[in-house]
């Protein structure tokens, strides 16, 4: 995987070095950039350079180091974006993130597997904040259903903060047994929570606030992880 460490470049610098990086990777390529500060005015002006070109997914968000994953999308996948793409691809990663600790844990890798379930749910309550602080509350606005399915998804949000919380407090411990039956919990709400959203709420979204939805994602993908 291509890695890319930012910590000892100037600041002025960083966006150059950030550019270059990308530019150089194939379609459909991943990049982790690691660095020792917030990576939140960067990706300003990354997101200004290079809108819908790529996705971006947070890794660990400090105190002490940054990391974050950026995918190079395929050009015949940047003529246009939605809700539901933006997303439904949102969905995939963290549902991956999830597999891949999962899967650390059950080879007996207890410290990679705690990094990467530590980055799933970081991406997951990035996630659920994308949608209550920009998604939900246009929706509701240009449709009037403030007690119709924003209102569920925000209920399921927390029973899934929830189990997330419990399984935070297991892996502190390193108690595989307890974060594994988490998962799986938080794997079954998260089938019937997504299908919903993915079959209902997404293509409703596009059908009602197309005409702001790129200001809307633009600020959904900036969202400062470091509030959560």
């Amino acid at each position: 995987m291509n890695q890319l460490d930012i910590s000892q470049v100037p600041a002025e610098q960083r966006l150059e070095k950030l550019s270059s990086a990308f530019d150089a990777l194939d379609e459909s390529a991943e990049l982790v950039v690691s660095c020792d500060a917030s990576f939140l005015g960067l990706l300003r002006e990354f997101q200004q350079k290079y809108w819908g070109k790529y996705d971006w997914l947070p890794l660990i968000s400090g105190p002490s180091a940054w990391k974050g994953k950026i995918f190079k999308r395929k050009a015949s996948g940047i003529a246009s974006e939605t809700i539901y793409n933006f997303m439904e691809r949102d969905h995939a990663r963290c549902d991956q993130l999830y597999a891949d600790g999962e899967a650390a844990i059950l080879d007996n890798n207890m410290a990679l597997g705690k990094e990467l379930l530590a980055s799933f749910d970081l991406c997951m309550r990035r996630h659920f904040a994308m949608e209550e602080l920009f998604f939900f509350p246009a929706f509701e606005e240009r449709t009037g259903m403030t007690q119709g399915p924003t209102s569920v998804m925000r209920m399921e949000h927390e029973q899934m903060r929830q189990v997330l919380g419990q399984m935070k407090t297991a892996l502190a411990v390193d108690d595989s047994e307890t974060v594994l039956g988490a998962g799986e919990t938080i794997l079954i709400l998260l089938q019937q929570h997504n299908t919903k959203e993915e079959n209902m709420l997404y293509p409703m979204g596009d059908g009602h606030i197309s005409d702001i939805a790129e200001a809307m994602l633009k600020k959904m993908q900036l969202i400062d992880v470091e509030q959560l």
